[in-house]
């Protein structure tokens, strides 16, 4: 297996605003205007937690807001690409895992093509 970055190879959302899964499945409002997501769509009796997840963290009583979703939908890749979208559009490396089975990916300058590079690659 090889990891390549490129418009559409991790799949795209029907709102073009959303440039990965997680921003495409978070896309919506709330009914406080303060809160840009989901998770922060509510308020906490620890006023220090800010969203749901922190919230929890420290046992404070979460109140939801009104969360209305965008629905808007991810799709899948065109084939032959398996998607997996990742928030961050950097890719240093892979895991330091033995088992691993990813490979860096590297472009080429003056062609723009990502391709795999290990030490059994050819041409």
């Amino acid at each position: 297996e090889c990891i390549l970055y490129g418009k559409f190879l991790d799949g795209y959302c029907s709102d073009t605003s959303a440039l990965n899964q997680v921003d495409c499945k978070a896309l919506g409002s709330c009914s406080l205007s303060s809160a840009t997501n989901e998770d922060a769509c509510g308020t906490c009796s620890e006023s220090t937690a800010s969203t749901k997840t922190t919230c929890d963290g420290v046992r404070g009583t979460w109140t939801a807001a009104t969360w209305t979703s965008a629905n808007a939908v991810w799709n899948s890749p065109d084939d032959p690409w398996t998607g997996h979208s990742h928030h961050s559009t950097v890719i240093a490396g892979t895991t330091e895992e033995a088992t691993s089975k990813y490979i860096c990916v590297d472009a080429h300058p003056e062609d723009h093509m990502a391709h795999c590079v290990d030490s059994d690659a050819t041409g």
